[in-house]
């Protein structure tokens, strides 16, 4: 089985295959899956012809986590192989990437007040004193994009 069959079948396994793009259904890509029984933790490995918007984003991680949340708490890395538009998509993409983070609900709130601006590989929160940096990995131009929540200094 290629992994865009696996990617098909998955699609069609957490009930979202009539909703996602066209071109997400036949180019994305399972590629790996790693499974930790120790910790019971599944990181689903996918790659996309592109961004998914925000809303497809949310209802796949959604779905996702619904279907295997009886069996193990899933992570999904996403490699991105057209990365047009990066900017305007971590821009999108920040609000929840900081409610996925493990700060406290007033720092999450003041960050997602600040103001936003990209600055080559780095996001920066912007509140008019000193700018806070949310970085994400660009690997190279022909290369997926990675973004890194995980990482606020």
């Amino acid at each position: 089985m290629t992994n865009r069959e696996k990617f098909k079948v998955l699609a069609d396994q957490i009930k979202i295959s009539n909703q996602l793009e066209q071109d997400i259904l036949e180019q994305g890509e399972l590629t790996r899956i790693d499974v930790s029984n120790k910790n019971r933790t599944w990181t689903f490995q996918i790659s996309l012809p592109h961004f998914l918007s925000h809303e497809d984003y949310l209802l796949f991680t959604h779905a996702i986590e619904e279907e295997f949340k009886e069996i193990a708490t899933v992570a999904i890395d996403f490699s991105i192989k057209d990365t047009n538009n990066q900017d305007e998509f971590a821009l999108k993409y920040f609000g929840h990437c900081i409610d996925q983070t493990r700060l406290s609900p007033k720092v999450k709130g003041q960050l997602k007040q600040k103001k936003l601006i990209m600055s080559g590989n780095v996001l920066k929160a912007i509140d008019g004193s000193s700018p806070a940096y949310i970085r994400y990995t660009m690997i190279s131009s022909r290369q997926p994009i990675t973004l890194d929540k995980s990482h606020i200094p």
